[in-house]
């Protein structure tokens, strides 16, 4: 949770996931509850599927730790 809150997977976090993921999608459906805009729902579904693609790779991003002797990936459990 710490790499994903305030590591390096934070701004691919915090941006993807949250913004992307969550608060545009809601400020969308909020604005056509009064007005339905068929662009602005397909800006909202978009934002919506990037948001879900970012959750993935930041989760993926945050269990893998970095050797610094071989300059490789290690799996979390290694």
């Amino acid at each position: 949770a710490r790499q994903l809150l305030s590591g390096s997977s934070s701004m691919l976090f915090w941006l993807g996931v949250v913004v992307a993921g969550l608060v545009i999608p809601l400020s969308v459906d909020a604005v056509c509850l009064r007005a339905p805009n068929p662009v602005v729902l397909a800006v909202g579904a978009a934002c919506t599927l990037v948001g879900g693609a970012c959750l993935r790779f930041a989760l993926l991003m945050a269990a893998q730790r970095f050797c610094l002797a071989g300059m490789g990936v290690l799996a979390f459990w290694m």
